[in-house]
This record gives C-alpha cells, sequence and structure tokens, in this order.
C-alpha cells in the first residue's frame, strides 16, 4: 500500500541545494540516516496526513518493519503520545493492528508508548491486535508487556470476543484461550465468544472453533 505523498518543503536555513524531503515519503524506501538528514533539513517531525491525521511515527508503525526507523523518529522529536484524528489511534496502536515484526512493538513500547491507553472506540493495543492483527505473536508481545487478556471495552468485549467477531486466523483463539482468556465472559448484548465466532465463517469447522465452543459448555 503506497503512503501519501507529501510535497517536499525547502529548507529555508540551508544551503539553496538542500530539500527537506518529506519524512512519509522515506518511511518504506528510506533509511534512519535519511530520517535525521531530511529533519535536519527541515522536515517536519509531526507532520500530519490530510484526512487522518496520521504522523509519520504512526505511519512508520503501521508500515516499517524496521524498529531502528521507530527510534531515529522519536530522538527527532516525534510525539508518542499523538493520536491520529481517525479512531484516535497512537502509534502503538498502529502497530497492534497492523504490524508483522514484535521487535516494532516492543520497541514503541519501550520508547513510551502506552499499553494500557484507549482508542476513541475504547479500545487497547492488545483488543485491536486480538481483533485485527492476524499474527499472534503480536498479541503475545503486547500480553507480555503489561496487557491484561480479559479487560473488556465500554461494550463488554474482551480480546477473545473481538477475535472471535473479526480476526480472520483461527490460531488468535487458540492463543487467547492458552493465554487465560475467560470464554464465559459476555459482551453488553449478552452474547460470548461463541456466539460471535459462530458469525465468523473464518473459524467455523476449525480446531480452534471446536475448542472454543468445549470450553463454552
Amino acid at each position: 500500500m503506497k503512503l501519501i505523498s507529501i510535497a517536499a518543503a525547502f529548507c529555508l536555513f540551508c544551503a539553496p541545494a538542500v530539500v527537506a524531503q518529506s519524512l512519509f515519503d522515506l518511511i518504506q524506501n528510506g533509511t534512519p540516516e535519511e530520517i535525521t538528514i531530511a529533519v535536519k533539513a527541515g522536515a517536519r517531525i509531526n507532520e500530519r496526513l490530510p484526512g487522518n491525521g496520521a504522523t509519520p511515527l504512526m505511519m512508520a508503525a503501521r508500515f516499517s518493519s524496521n524498529p531502528e526507523m521507530l527510534s531515529t523518529l522519536v530522538a527527532e522529536g516525534a510525539d508518542i503520545s499523538l493520536r491520529s484524528y481517525f479512531n484516535g489511534y497512537t502509534a502503538l496502536m498502529y502497530a497492534a493492528r497492523y504490524s508483522n515484526n514484535t521487535e516494532v512493538v516492543s520497541t514503541l513500547v519501550r520508547l513510551g508508548g502506552k499499553i494500557d491507553e484507549r482508542s476513541d472506540n475504547d479500545t487497547t493495543p492488545l483488543m485491536i491486535a486480538a481483533a485485527s492483527n492476524g499474527n499472534p505473536d503480536i498479541f503475545l508481545t503486547l500480553l507480555e508487556l503489561g496487557g491484561k487478556v480479559n479487560e473488556a471495552n465500554g461494550m463488554g468485549a474482551t480480546p477473545l470476543t473481538l477475535a472471535a467477531a473479526h480476526n480472520q486466523n483461527p490460531d488468535m483463539i487458540t492463543v487467547l484461550l492458552k493465554a487465560g482468556a475467560d470464554p464465559s465472559m459476555r459482551t453488553n448484548a449478552g452474547k460470548r465468544a461463541i456466539d460471535y465466532a459462530a458469525e465468523n465463517k473464518n473459524l467455523l469447522g476449525t480446531d480452534a472453533y471446536l475448542e472454543l465452543k468445549r470450553v463454552s459448555r
């Protein structure tokens, strides 16, 4: 997926030939060293994309598999506490949803990302990973870093019920159960994880579904 390209801005205080390349253009194809050069040339470290308001750090959390890119952005002044305009996602939440690299997640937490912070939808990074990330290792990393496996959002949904309703990878259910997720917990609608799993075509008939059904009796 291509990032939106932001027009490069000229550094007014450097030699005329020096161009401050947009950081968004460097997230996927650039290097940490190029990030530093761009910032020194005048690139805005907390620039926001139009529309969703994502910053370079958020986009790096989503698209980059290089933890050093994140460390460099923060070292150059990226604000890890900023939220996007859409869903109120932090950089750690973007990583929880989209990243396939556990080091990206652990690096963001080490840099100050809050494991218990909630999005505008009242979901923690752990809940987001359970619902949307196909890599169970991302969930396990967040759990090891302090995420709570049976914590519910305002709708009463836990990581297990969110995974049962939305995740396409049955292995996420297996990992959640092994991690101590409680299958008896109900949402505000009175439904358990097995009720949501029965409506998820990616789970029906799988070993994970059968195990969830067994422990839900």
